[in-house]
């Protein structure tokens, strides 16, 4: 079970970081959903007791809102956050 997620910074450039706190070793399934409900990542990662942290990055990610879901045993989890490209000022 996981007792906080934590996702950052929010908004991001298609890079970001995954905090949370679990109260077992257990398997997740973590995947990003655009605004049409695509999948754009997934990948499974183990969780230890306590706290973890993941980077995730993906050039897939433009700029637009995405569904980060992380499936635990015990139900999934939803967090909302943004990708804003940055601006070449040429």
């Amino acid at each position: 079970m996981l007792i906080k997620v934590s996702l950052f910074p929010n908004p991001n450039s298609g890079e970001f970081i995954v905090q949370l706190n679990a109260t077992q070793k257990e398997t997740f399934t973590i995947t990003v959903s655009n605004q049409l409900g695509q999948e754009v990542l997934s990948e499974a990662k183990t969780v230890q007791e306590g706290f973890n942290e993941f980077t995730f990055s993906s050039n897939k990610f433009t700029t637009g809102i995405y569904m980060m879901q992380i499936r635990t045993s015990e139900g999934t989890i939803n967090k909302r956050f943004s990708v804003q490209q940055p601006k070449n000022d040429k």
